[in-house]
């Protein structure tokens, strides 16, 4: 049949081997590196230094980290100098006598019994550390007669907040109320009124500020991280809850002026 392959009749003939479409191309030679010359490189070389931009980023890096080190500590030194100095808080800053009632231990350490005084003594140190530990700074609490406290404390007070009373479901009162008696910029009062059950309803009246109850004052010197406050703890059967907080505010005014001027 000769060398020649066999074409059906009618079809067009075969081209050429070397012009067949479906050949696979001969293998490509691989790329020439761009820059020759790098191709020789030592691993070990020394790498290119980096760039500008990555240097200034460095810089900006360096500088707000030692200028947020340098912004701690000008705040840190401003606290510091910026808080009051402590008032010195002994037995002498308590008054022997407060609205006309004796402090309580002074009849103790003027009888002159070791022992007692220096129970006394201890108590009021650890008050001292009591409040510290509280409020960051000394103070303590004397009693007046049965009546009165004097609180004096190196930090801020919180004064009584005023609230609603309540009455439980027999008409008894559960929660006393709590009213607002004198407000300053320094001084503000409470007063608490003792409810009184109607004998003929058999229900509690929760009181007003004219009704019996307790005062309680506070002074805040802001400026002075210090504050004062008189606590009435019995009832007094004279006197009103305005005139009772205004003789509370003169008080703590006189003795808050002996010791911080």
């Amino acid at each position: 049949m000769g060398d020649k392959e066999f074409e059906r009749p009618g079809t067009p003939p075969h081209p050429a081997p070397g012009n067949w479409p479906y050949q696979a191309p001969p293998p490509e030679e691989p790329p020439q590196a761009i820059f020759p010359e790098l191709d020789d490189e030592p691993p070990d070389a020394v790498p290119p230094p980096p760039r500008r931009g990555a240097k200034l980023l460095v810089v900006l890096v360096l500088g707000a980290v030692v200028g947020a080190v340098l912004g701690g500590v000008w705040v840190a030194g401003l606290k510091q100098t910026s808080e009051p100095p402590a008032i010195s808080i002994t037995l002498n800053s308590f008054p022997r006598e407060l609205l006309g009632k004796q402090r309580n231990d002074i009849e103790l350490r003027e009888a002159g019994f070791g022992p007692t005084v220096k129970r006394l003594d201890a108590e009021f140190e650890e008050q001292l550390a009591s409040y510290r530990f509280a409020y960051g700074g000394d103070g303590a609490e004397f009693g007046y007669g049965r009546l009165l406290t004097l609180t004096i404390v190196n930090g801020i007070l919180p004064p009584n907040l005023p609230r609603d009373g309540e009455l439980d479901q027999n008409g008894r009162a559960s929660r006393t109320r709590r009213l607002i008696s004198l407000r300053t910029s320094e001084i503000s009062c409470t007063f608490e009124p003792k409810p009184v059950v109607e004998p003929d309803s058999n229900v509690a009246q929760l009181g007003d500020l004219d009704s019996e109850g307790l005062t309680d004052c506070v002074l805040r010197d802001m400026g002075s991280n210090f504050s004062l406050r008189i606590t009435q703890v019995r009832a007094m059967a004279d006197g009103d809850a305005f005139s009772t907080s205004a003789s509370f505010r003169d008080e703590l005014q006189k003795l808050h002026g002996t010791l911080v001027n």
